[in-house]
């Protein structure tokens, strides 16, 4: 099974639930790192760094991942590793997004639109509680997916996953003193943007298309958003354009004429010049370099 994560056999221990679930814990040193260097989160993604260190840029941000750390990669996110120590070790579990989809969450704003707000901080450090539980839940997944001939597997991987979903919720809530349950109306407005924008940037660029959605004016969607991202929306909308961009340059064979068209641009010298505006290099530059990186 492959998913969108692509991290291709260096793991001593790697499970799948077909396209829904995949777990790896025990990094493989025999194994060349090197060329594990493009990682795309379409999955929501979660990788606990237990020993040693690793410094990975995402998106346009450098992080380092240390022991007792938590990298979470979310939806359309660009991530490249750019060294590992000798001693570095992680556990990842990946979630589908048609699983999630399939998850009834008993909070009001699903995890992947609570991450959305932080895009940016992918990495928290959790003290030894916190690990212990990640790694249990890792260890009871695992033991789950193995379970072949267990008809209500599928139903016990459902509450399993929300489970631990929801435990990241409460991890992120409390690490930055903050509550991603939606409780005053700025809260419920930005959630709602992020997923209309989620589902619409290919096609609908222009901050007018979402306030007239939402039935208020550019003006205050934008304030709104700033004030609870940091962002504004007009930089949310980019910050999605750019990043599935990336994706494509790298992880497709597609034209750049064709990403062009494929992410609503009127024409190439459009998105071109967007994207050196955004990436401070030309489309096919930036392909041509991540090529030589590989």
């Amino acid at each position: 099974m492959q998913t969108d994560t692509t991290y291709p056999s260096y793991f001593k221990e790697e499970f799948f639930y077909g396209k829904k679930i995949f777990i790896a814990f025990e990094y493989d040193h025999s194994k060349n790192w090197e060329s594990v260097t493009q990682v795309i989160g379409n999955y929501v993604t979660f990788c606990l760094c237990h020993s040693g260190s690793a410094v990975i840029r995402v998106n346009n941000y450098t992080r380092e991942l240390t022991a007792g750390a938590q990298l979470a990669i979310i939806p359309r996110t660009h991530a490249t590793i750019l060294s590992m120590s000798t001693d570095f070790n992680c556990s990842i579990i990946s979630i589908s997004p048609e699983f999630r989809h399939e998850i009834r969450y008993t909070k009001s704003i699903p995890l992947v639109d609570a991450l959305m707000f932080f895009k940016e901080q992918t990495i928290l450090n959790l003290p030894a509680t916190q690990q212990d539980f990640f790694v249990k839940m890792r260890d009871i997944i695992v033991t789950a997916i193995r379970s072949v001939s267990d008809p209500y597997r599928h139903s016990l991987l459902e509450e399993l996953t929300q489970a631990f979903l929801l435990w990241q919720q409460s991890v992120i809530a409390s690490t930055l003193n903050s509550s991603f349950v939606a409780n005053n109306n700025n809260d419920i407005l930005v959630a709602r943007f992020m997923a209309l924008v989620n589902d619409n940037y290919r096609t609908r660029h222009r901050l007018e298309f979402y306030a007239d959605q939402m039935c208020i004016t550019p003006k205050y969607l934008s304030t709104t958003t700033k004030l609870v991202t940091g962002h504004t929306a007009s930089q949310w909308i980019n910050i999605f354009l750019i990043g599935e961009a990336q994706n494509l340059l790298t992880n497709s064979t597609q034209s750049v004429a064709e990403i062009s068209d494929a992410l609503g641009f009127s024409n190439q010298s459009f998105f071109g010049k967007f994207f050196k505006r955004h990436t401070g290099k030309s489309p096919l530059a930036y392909r041509l370099n991540k090529e030589t990186a590989c």
